[in-house]
């Protein structure tokens, strides 16, 4: 019955479209009544929108509402399958995909389970594997592309055109965007993509954007001038700090004294009148609350603004104020410039109970930030190469670029040495990404999911370990400590253990004096080798 209703649609003079379809329909292993209803779908869509291509390009609601009544969703999803339409993406939304990406992964079966490779090695749930599987359906059938032949600028332009989805609610363009994200990764795995995903968030302010936020055009125009030109020698988060401390001080002036539009109007009452209320005053931008900012920050705001004027003085700027406003004795001295030391005995019960976290990344990074004395910045830096193994001093870390600009080399006793082989282990095989500083492929060490990871794990792992060590500061509360106090223990380990009484081979360390001379110092007072 079916092929001669095949064979009556031939000879009718159906549309091509349509035969071949009843064709496919042919092969499908379902009853008759349900292959007569298919072709009928198809025959009530192609009779009232022959021209399909045109169709598609109609508004979705109105599609949705054509397909509600033709019943022809099963024959459209036939057509992207083969190729005849490529599905937009804001269709493939508002629409109930049915079986359509299954329909695809049959046909795709090898390059889902490469997919499934990377899902197995990063560890990905059954279910976010089978969530991607539907992703790369959806991305290879809106773009019309295999993929092998997706790259880095078709996941920009999928991120792009689910931002411009009409159909698509907040929740669905959060779910696909990360199913993008994890989709890109895993390409970049494979080495289909050249690049490593980024993360769906805004682009930062350039310099000017920033400082609209200088209430005064003048001051404005200044400090703009100002910034571009310490820009050539301060690192650019350098400069960003600055450009606040201008704006703290516009915004001060704005609310106390309205009237005074230009620097140099400004007189050493203005600034006295800004150093009492900079003391106190609210955080402010993305951390605003109504509580008052750390001394450090106060502090900083002030040394920034008395090196802007310091230099306008000394570069002989027409704008510069007709005399000195800020002195050496304004800076804030801080109570507790430096974080302190643990004693032994709160040291010793802190690190045995790093040594039971259930992190690896924690348990491993905080015993090597406990043994090198490094900055968090420079653990998290380093890569795979950093241990330098000699034949009589033992085994050295070598440091990367850090705060200071500089590289030197720390000696590692047996436990840290440890500590770093235990990481390894675990670790696994990653594929080098782009180093954010110089651009260049590089393998760092703490990389897990072929993502790098970041300071959040080491915080709580390290909240963790005090809770679990019954540390306890002033008032019974649990006791703070840093990953930086690590480093203040660890130097003032070698300070009561006899290796630098005088903390010269700290200082030599920290402006990088990484040669012969510190590497026979440590040697020969720790007994490395």
């Amino acid at each position: 019955m079916s092929v001669r209703a095949t064979v009556a649609l031939r000879e009718e003079g159906a549309p091509d479209l349509l035969v071949e379809y009843a064709d496919a329909v042919e092969e499908l292993p379902i009853g008759p009544d349900a292959k007569r209803l298919r072709r009928n779908a198809a025959r009530r869509l192609l009779d009232a929108h022959p021209d399909l291509e045109s169709w598609m390009a109609r508004p979705t609601p109105a599609r949705l509402v054509d397909l509600h009544r033709s019943g022809a969703w099963c024959f459209l999803c036939w057509c992207f399958l083969e190729g005849y339409l490529r599905p937009d993406l804001d269709l493939l939304l508002a629409k109930t995909p049915g079986d359509l990406y299954l329909a695809w992964a049959e046909r795709h079966d090898e390059d889902l389970g490469r997919l499934r490779e990377v899902a197995e090695r990063f560890s990905w749930c059954a279910n976010w594997t089978k969530q991607l599987s539907a992703g790369l359906a959806m991305i290879c059938l809106w773009s019309g592309r295999s993929i092998e032949e997706l790259d880095d600028a078709l996941f920009d332009e999928f991120l792009r055109a689910l931002d411009d989805c009409p159909s698509a609610t907040s929740a669905a363009r959060s779910h696909n965007g990360a199913r993008a994200y994890s989709l890109h990764q895993a390409c970049y795995e494979l080495g289909i993509c050249q690049l490593t995903p980024r993360k769906n968030r805004p682009p930062a302010a350039t310099l000017d954007e920033t400082l609209l936020a200088i209430p005064q055009p003048d001051i404005r125009r200044v400090a703009r001038r100002y910034l571009e030109v310490v820009a050539s020698t301060l690192r650019p988060s350098t400069v960003l700090l600055r450009a606040d401390s201008l704006i703290v001080l516009g915004e001060y002036l704005a609310a106390h004294h309205p009237d005074l539009k230009r620097l140099d109007q400004l007189e050493r009452q203005h600034l006295e009148g800004f150093l009492v209320w900079n003391r106190g005053r609210p955080w402010r931008g993305w951390l605003a609350r109504d509580k008052p900012v750390a001394a450090s920050v106060s502090k900083h705001a002030v040394i920034d603004l008395r090196a802007f004027f310091e230099d306008l003085a000394i570069w002989g700027w027409a704008e510069r104020p007709a005399r000195q406003l800020l002195f050496a004795s304004d800076v804030p001295r801080l109570e507790r410039p430096l974080p302190r030391a643990l004693p032994p005995d709160a040291d010793r019960d802190l690190m045995a109970a790093v040594g039971e976290l259930g992190d690896p990344f924690a348990r491993s990074g905080l015993r090597i930030l406990r043994g090198t004395g490094l900055r968090l910045g420079e653990l998290l830096d380093l890569e795979l190469d950093c241990l330098w193994d000699t034949t009589s001093r033992g085994t050295w870390v070598k440091v990367p670029l850090g705060k200071l600009g500089t590289e030197r080399t720390v000696p590692l006793d047996r436990e840290t040495l440890d500590a770093f082989d235990e990481w390894m282990g675990h670790r696994g095989r990653q594929r080098p990404v782009r180093h954010p500083r110089d651009g260049r492929l590089a393998e760092f060490l703490f990389m897990e999911r072929g993502r790098r990871l970041s300071a959040y794990r080491l915080r709580h792992g390290l909240d963790d370990a005090v809770a679990s060590a019954g540390l306890v500061g002033r008032g019974g509360a649990a006791l703070r400590v840093t990953p930086h106090i690590l480093r203040h223990t660890y130097a003032t380990s070698l300070v009561t253990g006899g290796v630098a009484s005088d903390a010269s081979v700290i200082r030599l360390r920290d402006r990088g004096a990484a040669g012969p001379l510190e590497s026979w110092v440590l040697a020969s007072r720790c007994g490395v080798g």
